[in-house]
């Protein structure tokens, strides 16, 4: 089995470098764009099932690539929805620094730490 792993397509919050984690944002054009693209790339893969968070940007991306599949309906799964950034949802990565640059600190060291 090959499991296929794609992003969402690009939204305004993107563009504007925000943190936009559990917010549910939509696709922007660029983002549109670039699905319908991923969607051409995929056609000729034997796709069998396509999951998607239930974040309208995912959702969207997942629908536009599933119409290069014989409209394959997209199943969701809450567990891959994205994090929720709690105060930082909506602050630019300059924002965060500035208005929690403790956080940044602890985050940059120990990112990736599990307990």
């Amino acid at each position: 089995m090959e499991i296929l792993l794609l992003r969402h397509g690009e939204t305004n919050w993107n563009l504007q470098g925000r943190c936009q984690g559990a917010s549910d944002l939509d696709l922007n054009s660029s983002g549109m764009s670039q699905a319908e693209e991923v969607g051409r790339i995929l056609r000729q893969e034997p796709l069998t099932a396509i999951y998607s968070s239930p974040l309208k940007r995912a959702f969207q991306t997942a629908k536009i690539i599933g119409r290069h599949h014989s409209d394959l309906p997209i199943l969701i799964d809450r567990d891959f929805r994205e994090l929720d950034h709690g105060l930082l949802e909506g602050l630019t990565f300059d924002e965060i620094k500035s208005q929690y640059p403790a956080f940044i600190g602890r985050w940059r060291e120990a990112a990736a730490e599990s307990k």
